[in-house]
């Protein structure tokens, strides 16, 4: 499959003409090692340092990975081949791909040119062998939005305060933490598999996944909940982002252990000033129905559901330390995302307090 867009060609190189005063045109292409440099140049000058990614600033470990096969991106480019503009594809490792590591030069921002970027990507992933390609936009703006939406990406998860308050973006602190709209593209039939979303949340996740076009058989927790567990403990991995002070807690398998030992692993990361905190839980399995509510009351909180992730189809809940979140700030630029962004709102436990305090 290779999206055949009309006003957008997917190619190794297209023109986009009249782009500047000045400019006889950028060019969009594949990037390839001799552009590693101008790369973390854009990287440093939309970012200064505070981009948690610290191969983008390291041009001799970037043009490594392009080398290897690592990363794929596309970079657009001026006449005199300096990069104003980059977008990266990874693969995940779990049969989806991964679009990201997105910025535009402010001198040429405009959301055509990241559109065709992620044209091209989604081009490239087409012809391997991933299922989906997922990614994750900032909502302080929405131009990054509108690209995916040009290309067929629909909103999956909106995850609140998820970038650091610190993080620089054209030289100037937001002095608040971000938000993070999630978003998947199918590129395969999937299996109608079961899952087993909590009741309370069921017709929400439905609706999200018949969006995203991900068919699921949506069964009842009942039906499965009587094996929690297939060992002596509970399979849990935690991936800590230091300079965000954010951190991912990933349940792959329940055992009666499961509560104290997230209780423990929070505790740990609140001990380390982290800010926010996302859980992903398996819809695969039964206990997810059950132990939803349970996360819930101890102040995790809805954000959306991952499709086919490291740990199959996740439940997707957020947890905030002490932050304040402003949902004016969140900026849509679709209905599927302003449905999960007023059903998150709804779902806060601390939107109508002065601040977020929770304990774990």
């Amino acid at each position: 499959m290779i999206l055949n867009l009309a006003t957008h060609r997917a190619s190794s190189s297209c023109v986009l003409d009249g782009a500047s005063p000045g400019s006889a045109g950028l060019s969009i292409r594949l990037m390839d090692t001799r552009d590693a440099l101008s790369v973390t140049r854009l990287f440093r000058k939309v970012y200064g340092f505070t981009y948690p990614i610290r191969y983008m600033y390291d041009p001799v470990r970037l043009s490594g990975m392009i080398a290897a096969g690592r990363i794929r991106s596309a970079v657009t480019v001026t006449g005199e081949e300096r990069v104003v503009g980059h977008c990266a594809l990874v693969d995940r490792r779990d049969g989806l791909a991964a679009i990201g590591m997105a910025l535009v030069d402010p001198e040429y921002r405009h959301s055509e040119y990241n559109t065709r970027m992620v044209v091209l990507l989604a081009n490239e992933a087409c012809r391997g062998t991933f299922s989906g390609i997922c990614s994750a936009v900032m909502t302080a703006q929405v131009y990054a939005q509108r690209a995916g939406r040009h290309v067929g990406f629909r909103r999956v998860a909106l995850v609140v305060g998820r970038i650091s308050a610190g993080r620089t973006y054209d030289g100037v602190s937001r002095g608040r933490r971000i938000s993070v709209a999630y978003g998947y593209l199918r590129l395969e039939d999937h299996d109608e598999a079961s899952i087993y979303p909590p009741r309370h949340h069921r017709e929400f996740i439905e609706a999200i996944l018949r969006n995203a076009g991900v068919k699921r058989r949506l069964s009842d927790p009942r039906a499965g909940a009587s094996c929690p567990h297939d060992g002596d403990w509970s399979a849990i991995h935690v991936k800590a982002t230091p300079g965000d002070d954010r951190a991912t807690i990933e349940v792959h398998r329940y055992c009666t252990d499961t509560f104290t030992r997230v209780r423990r692993i929070m505790r740990a990361l609140l001990a380390r000033n982290v800010e926010q905190v996302v859980l992903l839980l398996p819809l695969s399995q039964a206990l997810t129905a059950v132990a939803t509510g349970e996360f819930e009351r101890r102040g995790f909180f809805f954000a959306g559901v991952l499709p086919r992730c490291g740990i199959g189809d996740a439940l997707v809940l957020q947890y905030l330390n002490g932050v304040s979140i402003d949902y004016d700030d969140i900026l849509v630029a679709s209905e599927d995302l302003a449905e999960i962004k007023a059903y998150v709102r709804q779902h806060d436990p601390g939107v109508n307090s002065e601040k977020h305090c929770r304990r774990s």
